[in-house]
């Protein structure tokens, strides 16, 4: 069964009987980086880490998109390029013609070395925290995703229309953690620790990193895909 970061229900009961010991100082402290000063804190995180090495771990991937295509298709891991051929191919016919140049004129914005970071990349974060404003809401309000919208939602013609197409959603994507990069040491366990420091210390703020995969997601990896309503904020996606 895939594990939920965000939820402490699937933390073995041994190491939650060693967290208990530990019940002071989450009260005490508000980030994980504080928390991990601890050794014994630090191996648990360790712990939990390889815990998630040796299953699958769910994903979120916050978007605008058109929900059949994802549930046909799955998460695709495309490049920019390709991206946004794709959506001039697809709803260009939405622009006029002065709109379509600012577009493509505004498409240099991606350099070599922007495209090295987005191409052939799929993005997750691992807890719902980015709908408590902390990211997630250009993603959920302009279709496409970064590699289509970052240089041009902020034309007002252009910002409107991206607006109205597809719908903002969170895909829920069960992921096989070998084939993730992310950009700590052990991420998957230090977030399944900042979950159970949330449920302790209503002060305390969740740790999450942004991870990605370069293989597509099929669609039989998608778990379910949540379409939101704005204001984007958190809500619960099972336990």
């Amino acid at each position: 069964m895939a594990i939920k970061l965000h939820s402490v229900t699937q933390v073995p009961s041994d190491i939650l009987r060693k967290l208990e010991s530990f019940t002071g100082i989450f009260r005490e402290r508000e980030f994980l980086e504080q928390l991990i000063k601890t050794p014994s804190l630090l191996q648990i995180a360790k712990e939990l880490d390889g815990i998630c090495l040796c299953g699958r771990v769910f994903g979120y991937h916050y978007t605008r998109a058109k929900k059949e295509s994802i549930e046909r298709l799955g998460l695709l891991a495309l490049s920019g390029d390709e991206r946004r051929r794709e959506f001039l191919e697809r709803y260009g016919h939405r622009f006029t013609s002065e709109q379509r140049e600012r577009i493509c004129h505004k498409w240099k914005y991606f350099s070599p070395s922007m495209c090295k970071i987005r191409d052939h990349k799929i993005y997750f974060n691992f807890t719902l925290d980015a709908l408590r404003g902390r990211g997630a809401e250009d993603l959920l309000t302009y279709y496409g995703g970064e590699v289509i919208y970052a240089p041009i939602c902020d034309d007002p013609e252009i910002g409107e229309i991206l607006k109205t197409i597809g719908q903002p959603m969170i895909v829920e994507c069960i992921l096989n953690p070998a084939e993730l990069t992310t950009f700590c040491d052990y991420p998957l366990g230090k977030i399944w620790l900042s979950s159970y420091h949330v449920t302790l210390n209503p002060n305390a703020r969740q740790f999450d990193q942004d991870g990605f995969q370069e293989n597509s997601v099929r669609p039989e990896q998608i778990h379910s895909i949540q379409i939101l309503q704005p204001p984007f904020r958190y809500r619960t996606m099972g336990s």
